[in-house]
């Protein structure tokens, strides 16, 4: 059975040159003038070593601050040759409903195999000014 080396939530991820995982702006909090908060765009970039040809079938559970369930991604992925592959999952326009802590968790087999969390915060001020 496959392990996860790592999960992390950012701005983008991709393969690179030679399956190489680019990731760019790993982040673990997100702000906004008003709470339910949408997030525009991110990712979720996971590692994942097991077997040569594995054939991978994992998913993603993401829950409510309060631990209630929120959202479920169901999905697979093939090992390459060496028994590794790099997996960016693309989220658009999530919207959390409240401030707290989001936990996402890898789940596959039947077990939790890696969790990383995003912090929901209201912005407190104004909202800075974006440059033309």
């Amino acid at each position: 059975m496959a392990d996860i080396n790592y999960v992390h939530i950012c701005d983008y991820a991709f393969p690179g040159e030679g399956n190489k995982p680019c990731i760019v702006g790993i982040f673990e909090v997100v702000q906004g003038p008003e709470i339910p908060l949408q997030h525009p765009l991110m990712f979720i970039a996971i590692s994942v070593k097991g077997s040569p040809h594995e054939q991978f079938k994992f998913a993603i559970e993401i829950t409510l601050p309060d631990g209630k369930p929120f959202a479920r991604i169901d999905a697979e992925a093939g090992l390459g040759e060496a028994g590794m592959q790099f997996i960016p999952m693309r989220l658009q326009n999530v919207t959390f409903p409240q401030i707290g802590v989001y936990v996402f968790s890898v789940q596959a087999g039947g077990r939790e195999m890696a969790r990383t969390s995003l912090h929901v915060q209201q912005q407190s001020g104004p909202t800075p000014a974006r440059p033309s």
